[in-house]
């Protein structure tokens, strides 16, 4: 597989890991099917292309965000999160 960007996926999986992260959170507030059509793209691009430091970066960043802020966000965000969270753990296995 040729990677263009990074020669390895855990590089490219420290910038992936906060983008995800927002991509989510603007999901649940999108209303444009365009927008949440290369939404959801980007963010099974980045499911299929997850590394170990994607996996792991992911689960413990959203974990830090959901305990220090579950009383500001959206529950749409936090179960979009959380679904997006299993994915990536059955997707580890």
């Amino acid at each position: 597989r040729v990677n263009f960007l990074f020669k390895e996926n855990s590089h490219l999986a420290m910038i992936n890991v906060g983008i995800c992260t927002v991509s989510l959170f603007y999901l649940s507030n999108e209303n444009n099917k365009i927008n949440k059509l290369l939404i959801y793209l980007y963010l099974f691009i980045s499911l299929t292309n997850g590394s170990t430091t994607f996996f792991v970066g992911l689960i413990t960043s959203s974990v830090i965000i959901i305990f220090t802020s579950y009383k500001q966000l959206k529950f749409n965000f936090i179960t979009k999160l959380l679904i997006y969270n299993i994915l990536a753990l059955r997707h580890m296995q």
